[in-house]
């Protein structure tokens, strides 16, 4: 090293400021001694106001002043950058203040050292230096040359001194020795294409420095002589960045790139190199990209234009856009113009451009807001599986296409919000008002994306409809969630007067909801959908909207059909029919009536409207109580809203409003109901009145039909009457026919009829069923249903109808059957060894048959052994004869067959070892009704003493094989996740040592898709995990493994296999999942002792295989994990105790680390599909029925049964069913499941992190997605 400076004694109080964006800046970081108090200045630091602010904070700290202070950071010939500040002898003036301050901090003969390239080597530097002495009363030393590495000539001496110094320097000898960069700064001097002195050059010593340095590389504009233009003509294309540089230029003096004079195609600027900042250039003229970034990400963008020419202020559009982000992930675009271009504003592509930004840029609009400079296509597009970016706080205004795009299915998670789409400011001084200046299609376009949100934004005035979302997938397992507190149209505050040209808001899609929102004077219709099911359309604004307000199909208004039963978008929902709506008092009582699907419960939205149009829904008033739909489909209601809490417009009388409803079921949203004045005083409503005539009228297998009459007394108009076929004692649907003109069957025996206009008299037949069966004489009764439309006659609405029966009586006893008796502890032996059943060894099998006076058929069967009966006598025998067989299938008496099982004998193979099962049936062969009983009894054979066999092999360093033709059990134990987020490990099982499944070989397409079919989830691991973070957690799990089976392993990254599996479906190629391949370089697997350690990487950071780390341990599991059996599986977090009697008693273990307070607890479910009698999850009233099986599981749970956990959040169970009993996604408390389909945002809120150990997250949407917020775990005893 030439010239190394030592360090003296370092000051008791010193302190030392790294600029960030210095090469090697964390190799600086830390190596800082300990008696120097270190501080990062970030790369968009106000600089000297945090110096000074720590200078304050270290005198009050140790009530000394500060002795010396180091500067870190890059310079250049008179001048240095401290983040975001230039410091020069021309820039001093603005920071003089605030330099002067230090002096209130500082030591009388204290030490301010400039490790800056540079900034002494000019008479403008050493005035600089004089004055920062003169300001802060320090002794100030700085260098004339190069300062760091010597190899690309530098030193560590600050020659130049404002005055004697002791020499004192922060870096140790080694550390100076050590560092690879230096703190230089590349000037640009001239608006030349190329040579000494250009931006090209500037360039091309950057990317040559990227060889010796890591470090920011920092570009300066230093036009000479000053006020020289700003224009830079380029005859070739500029080079890549392929290191990172800092160009910062003032917005109010940019510089200008034109590619005008470049004949081939070609962009403005390209950025590979990740971690560049650029601000104040105009970009125009480029036949490519204005901006192209790719490789690597994490560059910032801002105060710049692309398209336009703000040097003369002209547009210059490039040709295909003006900003590609090319598959690079948390980049910034910030207070930019991209405008005038010839395709798209601003692409964002590929599933590796995640968490991105897009903030507070002009898009289609000149700087000044003057008028529109649209893109030719659209503003901004996201695309091909791009996720996770923000885009807030942008005009996208103007632009030839959509205002906003996101396409594809894998395009998910995107938050637009707080955008102004098809309007923009009305100038740089004005930002409350706006200007029309609509997008030439639609505002935003969404194509089978999911999950992405588009909140609080003002979209009006393009050509065609304000949001569109179209999609050819179902989505049953996410929510669009959701398109909420927009402005869709006309906003008056901000004197905006005219809407879209097209529909607020057109759906053709599945599970979309759009609630909050103001959708005011669009030309079409407020929300129109096309097709798709689920959509949510509730609590919004919807008015003086040219077409419906909410229109299902594209037909126009859609009739109420009896019994809902029509198809079509959002079911076809009907819609309520308001009978009433009348003051009382202070209160406003609305009534109605619903029919619709039975067996739901409906949420009904009540609107107020004042205006002319009365058919939409102008004021969102209150949601009323649930409805609960009966099982044949009917529904009447009441709600009363406080007049005082009515929305009335101004001007409006309460007696001049109208009231609309809609109905929201299991389909989806409803049209809006016909209006109902508002009228005073009690309800007279002038029904029409119907009787049910003919009663007490009998029948007859085989006989005439009984006649019923309805009558009503008033012949003008339809009238639709619903009557009810109850049947009673014995009877069935299946015993009789109900037929009548016009009739429509509903469900639970409710039948509707329409009274035509005129008609007076309808005839309803019953008829029986003529059959074979033995019922005796049965009973129906036919009963009016209430209704809004009509009133009843009390004293004929009712009627009954007796059937005799004509078949003769045969009864006969039933047949009780079969009972296999099994041994009820741990069974095994050792190679070698038999292992003998029998009364004498306490572990007999048996059979039973309580009423059997024939024989008995049994039939045993086995895997890696022999069988062989203690005798034969009396048996006959299809398959075996009792000696050394496989399997056997004999017949005889219940005595006979005990005799050969007490003492039956299993020999294991000689080179068997590992898990196998006995499996019994026994048939009571009865002629009439026979019955059989299937048992299985599960047993190990362990290797003998002194067996080199290894259990599991490592075979080309990714494979694990099992060793024991039986199958054994891996015991996973996680040891530690060093992430920051939710990672889910699983294994796949391969046919071979070297990964191949179905001859695709690891590698070949097709792999992955085949990996993913076999899968088996292990586990998922909380963000950097640790045996802190939940003190006596057991993070285990025990899988049970085919026997000669070789494995290998996955993991997923931020996500769910089933979401995995669900994008390669859909011919995507997931990201986020690593397979341990040898070729993929993501897992390493270390052996030691039989266990081998797991460690992989998931390819997000450097390569350390630190990421998820666990062991396997292979064992022979004699006593297996009880109730983990299905948690291998998707949606399997369930604990399973169908194979065990009685009680089984358990401890338990919980941890909460939620913000909320929530309820945790398990319920009982049919099958593993979280199936509730005839529920299914999704199912309406599904969350409360489960939680009407909730068990109270303290001290354990009863076997036989399969359960299944469940979590209300911020609130109870009593909270949840009082409030939300549907599970709502706009409720206050919600429910969630292991089941997505049953939670509200069809997500996923429960992971596995072990054997019976579940973890939840309570936050709507997935929240922060930790799963940390409450865990809980039983341990069987």
């Amino acid at each position: 090293m030439s010239n190394p400076v030592f360090c003296r004694t370092l000051a008791a109080s010193s302190l030392m400021f790294i600029d960030a964006s210095v090469a090697d800046a964390s190799f600086l970081l830390a190596n800082v001694p300990a008696q120097v108090k270190p501080v990062v200045l970030a790369r968009d630091a106000i600089a000297l106001r945090t110096i000074t602010q720590q200078l304050k904070a270290q005198v009050q700290a140790t009530g000394r002043p500060v002795e010396a202070v180091h500067l870190v950071c890059h310079g250049a010939p008179g001048s240095l950058r401290l983040g975001q500040t230039h410091l020069s002898r021309d820039t001093l003036p603005q920071y003089a203040t605030l330099l002067a301050q230090w002096r209130n901090y500082l030591s009388p003969d204290a030490e301010l050292l400039l490790y800056s390239c540079q900034t002494a080597s000019t008479t403008a530097g050493l005035a600089l230096l004089d004055c920062l002495s003169l300001l802060t009363g320090a002794k100030v030393a700085a260098s004339s040359t190069l300062v760091g590495n010597a190899s690309l000539g530098g030193d560590w001496e600050l020659d130049v001194q404002t005055a004697p110094m002791q020499g004192m320097v922060a870096f140790p000898a080694v550390v100076q020795e050590q560092y690879a960069g230096v703190f230089n700064q590349l000037l640009v001097t001239n608006t030349n294409d190329s040579g000494p002195g250009s931006l090209r050059q500037a360039i091309l010593d950057a990317n040559a420095n990227a060889n010796v340095s890591s470090g920011l590389q920092n570009i300066a504009l230093d036009l000479q002589p000053p006020g020289s233009p700003r224009i830079i003509y380029l005859d070739t294309p500029l080079p890549e960045i392929i290191t990172p540089i800092n160009l910062s230029i003032s917005f109010s003096a940019p510089l200008t790139l034109d590619g005008q004079n470049i004949t081939e195609v070609a962009n403005g600027l390209t950025i590979s190199s990740g971690g560049t900042n650029i601000s104040g250039i105009s970009v125009v003229n480029f036949k490519g990209y204005g901006l192209e970034i790719k490789n690597k990400g994490r560059n910032s963008i801002s105060r710049s234009a692309f398209g336009f020419d703000m040097t003369n202020q002209i547009p210059g559009g490039n040709s295909q856009a003006g900003i590609f982000i090319n598959n690079t992930e948390q980049n910034t675009i910030n207070s930019s113009i991209i405008s005038q271009n010839d395709g798209v504003g601003i692409i964002v592509s590929g599933e590796g451009a995640i968490r991105n930004q897009i903030i507070g840029n002009n898009i289609g609009i000149d700087p000044f807001f003057s008028q529109a400079r649209g893109n030719s296509g659209t503003g901004i597009r996201l695309e091909a599986g791009t996720n996770n970016n923000t885009l807030t706080e942008n005009d996208i205004s103007g632009n030839g296409g959509n205002g906003l795009e996101i396409l594809g299915s894998n395009t998910q998670n995107n938050s637009i919000a707080f955008n102004n789409i098809g309007v923009h400011r009305k100038s740089v001084q004005n930002t409350t008002e706006y200007k029309d200046a609509g997008n030439g299609k639609h505002g935003i376009l969404i194509q089978n994306a999911v999950e992405n949100r588009v909140t609080n934004n003002l979209i009006t005035d393009n050509s065609e409809h304000g949001i569109y979302i179209q999609s050819s997938q179902p989505s049953s397992n996410f929510r669009f969630y959701s398109i909420s507190s927009n402005t869709i149209g006309k906003d008056e505050s901000k004197n905006i007067s005219s809407g879209n040209k097209g529909d607020g808001v057109r759906l053709e899609a599945t599970s979309i909801e759009v609630s909050r929102n103001d959708i005011i004077g669009n030309q079409g219709d407020g929300v129109s959908v096309l097709q798709g099911e689920d959509n949510i359309i509730n609590a919004n604004r919807i008015t003086q909207n040219g077409g419906l307000g909410i229109n299902l199909g594209s037909d126009g208004i859609t009739p109420n059909d009896p019994g809902d039963i029509d198809t079509g978008a959002n079911g076809l929902q009907n819609k309520p029919v308001l009978t009433s709506a009348r003051i009382e008092g202070e209160k406003l009582i609305v009534q109605g009536e619903l029919q619709t699907k039975p067996n739901q419960l409906i949420n009904l939205d009540l609107y107020l409207n004042t205006g002319e149009d009365s058919e939409e829904g102008e004021a969102f008033i209150t949601l009323s109580p649930r409805v609960e739909i009966d099982n044949t489909g009917q529904a009447m209601f009441e709600s009363s809203i406080r007049i005082v809490d009515l929305p009335l417009s101004e001007g409006h009388s309460i007696t001049d409003a109208h009231i609309t409803a809609t109905a929201t079921g299991e389909s989806g949203t409803s049209e809006f109901s016909q209006s109902i004045a508002i009228t005073s005083g009690s309800s007279s409503n002038n029904l029409p009145v119907v009787k049910l005539v003919s009663p007490e009228t009998n029948t007859s297998e085989g006989g005439t039909p009984s006649i019923y009459r309805l009558e009503r007394d008033d012949a003008q108009g339809e009238l639709n009457v619903l009557f009810q076929v109850s049947p009673e004692s014995t009877a069935s649907p299946e015993d009789y026919s109900v037929s009548a003109p016009g009739l429509v069957p509903l469900s639970g025996g409710v039948y509707s009829i329409t009274f035509a206009e005129g008609q007076t008299t309808v005839g309803i037949a019953v008829t029986a069923i003529d059959d074979d069966l033995i019922e005796g004489t049965e009973t129906l009764t036919l009963a009016l249903r209430e209704s809004g439309s009509y009133e009843f006659d009390e004293g004929a609405h009712f009627g009954t109808v007796a059937i005799a029966d004509n078949d003769s009586t045969d009864e006969t006893a039933p047949n009780a059957a079969p009972i296999n008796q099994l041994p009820t502890s741990s069974q095994s032996t050792t190679q070698g060894e038999d292992l003998i059943f029998s009364d004498e060894t306490e572990n007999l099998i048996a059979v039973y048959d309580a009423d059997t006076d024939d024989e008995l058929q049994l039939v045993l069967s086995i895997d890696g052994g022999t069988l062989t009966l203690a005798n034969t006598e009396g048996l006959t025998f299809s398959t075996g004869d009792g000696q050394d067989d496989e399997e056997l299938n004999l017949t005889g008496a219940q005595t006979a067959i005990n005799q050969a099982l007490d003492g039956l004998r299993f020999r294991p193979d000689a080179d068997f070892v590992g898990q196998t099962q006995l499996n019994i049936v026994t048939n009571d062969q009865d002629s009439l009704n026979p019955q059989q009983d299937e048992d299985s009894l599960r047993f190990v054979v362990f290797p003998e003493a002194g067996s080199e066999l290894p259990l599991v092999e490592l075979y080309d360093g990714n494979w694990l094989g099992t060793n024991s033709p039986g199958g054994q059990t891996f015991k996973l134990t996680l040891q530690s996740q060093n992430t920051g987020g939710l990672n889910e490990l699983g294994m796949f099982r391969v046919d071979d040592a070297e990964g191949t499944i179905e001859g695709i070989a690891p590698g070949e397409s097709g792999y992955m898709a085949a990996a993913m079919a076999r899968s088996r989830i292990v586990m998922s691991a909380l963000s950097n995990f640790s045996d802190n973070l939940f003190p006596g957690l057991e993070t285990t799990r025990h899988l049970t493994m085919e026997g000669n089976s070789f494995w290998g392993f996955y993991l997923v990254t931020g996500s769910t296999t089933d979401t995995i599996k669900g994008m390669i479906a859909n011919g995507q190629t997931p990201s986020n999942l690593a397979l341990g391949l040898p070729e993929s370089g993501r897992l390493r697997i270390d052996e030691s002792d039989g266990s081998f350690t797991l460690n992989f990487d998931d390819g997000l950071g450097s390569l350390d295989f630190d990421d998820f780390k666990l062991t396997l341990t292979p064992t022979f599991n004699l006593n297996p994990v009880i109730g983990n059996n299905l948690q291998d599986q998707n949606e399997g977090e369930l604990i399973d105790l169908r194979d065990y009697e009685g009680f089984m008693t358990a401890t338990f273990v919980n941890f909460s680390e939620a913000a909320y307070s929530n309820e945790l607890g398990f319920y009982t479910i049919d099958n593993a599909a979280g199936a509730i009698d005839n529920l299914m999850p999704g199912d309406s009233g599904y969350a409360a029925a489960a939680l009407a099986r909730r068990v109270n599981f303290s001290t354990g749970f009863d076997g036989g049964k399969l359960f299944a956990p469940f979590m209300v959040a911020n609130g109870t169970v009593s909270d949840f069913l009082s409030q939300n009993p549907t599970n709502q996604f706009h409720g206050e408390v919600h429910t969630y499941f292991a089941f997505m389909g049953a939670n509200p945002d069809k997500i996923d809120h429960v992971r596995l992190l072990g054997d019976n150990t579940f973890a939840f997250e309570d936050l709507l949407g997935g929240g922060d997605f930790d799963y940390n917020d409450a865990v809980i775990q039983a341990t069987f005893v």
